[in-house]
């Protein structure tokens, strides 16, 4: 499987089937949900981040709506955007920008790394401004036979 096809299948994934997702990462893999915190470390961390953003949240997990990928070796970045459903009053969806910054080792992803900026997770990447992507692709679920899009939680 090569990086993007790796990265493909841990974005189709997600935390709906995170098992399988967590069998796709390094056993010490890191995770930086955000910049401003550390990096989560290893599966027990993200499952336990994970579990913890699904009893915070509820039925109200950020979709995310990709777009591209774009493979740079080892890095695959992937572009895309977050719908994020608010009921506190009146009912209405909130779109956020947001790209992740995949690095795999071996056959497994080592790190991820979520950024609210296309420009710093290309940057991040290695990858320079007009670059085309390597796939084009929205729902990544539905294409490996998964049922809906993914949620994300970051």
């Amino acid at each position: 499987m090569t990086p993007a096809e790796l990265v493909e299948r841990v974005m189709a994934l997600g935390h709906q089937r995170l098992a399988e997702t967590l069998e796709l990462l390094h056993p010490d893999a890191e995770w930086v949900v955000d910049p401003g915190r550390p990096p989560l470390r290893g599966h027990a961390e993200i499952t336990a981040f994970v579990a913890g953003e699904l009893e915070r949240l509820g039925p109200e997990v950020p979709e995310p709506l990709t777009t591209s990928l774009t493979a740079n070796g080892d890095v695959v970045l992937v572009y895309g955007q977050l719908r994020i459903p608010h009921r506190t009053g009146r009912h209405f969806v909130e779109m956020q920008q947001v790209a992740w910054v995949h690095e795999v080792k071996g056959d497994r992803v080592a790190r991820i790394t979520s950024f609210k900026s296309w420009d710093e997770a290309r940057a991040a990447a290695g990858i320079a401004p007009g670059t085309p992507p390597t796939r084009r692709i929205r729902y990544w679920r539905l294409a490996l036979g998964l049922r809906r899009p993914a949620a994300a939680l970051t």
